[in-house]
């Protein structure tokens, strides 16, 4: 039987030396419009496979 993980419900804590760089990285990482497009047209081809 395969095993499981457990979730973690703990918080990410970031310091403020790292702060400026984790809002950084994090804006870099958005959904860009072109993503949602794409999302899009992929949610249209699976409501027709139904």
């Amino acid at each position: 039987m395969a095993v499981l993980s457990k979730p973690s419900k703990t918080q990410i804590v970031v310091d403020a030396k790292s702060s400026k760089d984790f809002i950084e990285r994090f804006n870099k990482n958005t959904i860009t419009p072109k993503m949602l497009e794409s999302c899009a047209k992929a949610e249209r081809l699976f409501k027709r496979i139904k």
